[in-house]
């Protein structure tokens, strides 16, 4: 809403660093207006290269690269496993990986993961979701996926 980006724009008046957890899109905007702000910006996303869930890995490779190269760190196949502060404002966080990197604002913003295990042992062919065709069509006559379970077998 407005009224949060006024309460962010207020919140990282004197903001020396910042960590965003999630690629999302979210993520991103919030990446970019901090970048704009001149805040050091590292994101921690669960991927090996940002949006594979989405994009064939070589595309994906190539958006972590552009994303790095206009110095946001990104930390791929990271989460967060500690948020550390004093008075309610976070001054570092850890990494499942054991790094500690220090921070003045916390964005989270994970995406979703499909829950199909449900479909474990049917018919209908999965992988990070269920397999779709260009019409969301799964190998299954009839039977159709769509929205976040759902995973492009080419991508559009």
């Amino acid at each position: 809403s407005k009224q949060d980006l006024e309460l962010l724009e207020e919140n990282t008046k004197n903001c020396r660093g910042a960590v965003i957890v999630g690629g999302g899109l979210i993520g991103v905007e919030l990446a970019e207006m901090l970048h704009t702000r001149k805040i050091p910006v590292t994101m921690l996303i669960r991927e090996t290269a940002f949006w594979q869930n989405a994009l064939p890995v070589k595309d994906a490779q190539f958006i972590s690269r552009h994303i790095e190269s206009h110095g946001i760190a990104l930390k791929h196949e990271t989460e967060i496993k500690q948020i550390s502060g004093t008075n309610g404002r976070v001054n570092s966080i850890e990494t499942t990986l054991g790094e500690e990197i220090g921070c003045d604002l916390l964005g989270i913003s994970v995406g979703v993961k499909p829950n199909i295990d449900f479909l474990k042992g049917s018919e209908i062919e999965t992988d990070r979701g269920i397999l779709v065709d260009p019409f969301l069509k799964t190998n299954i006559r009839d039977v159709y996926a769509i929205g976040d379970c759902a995973q492009h077998r080419e991508p559009v």
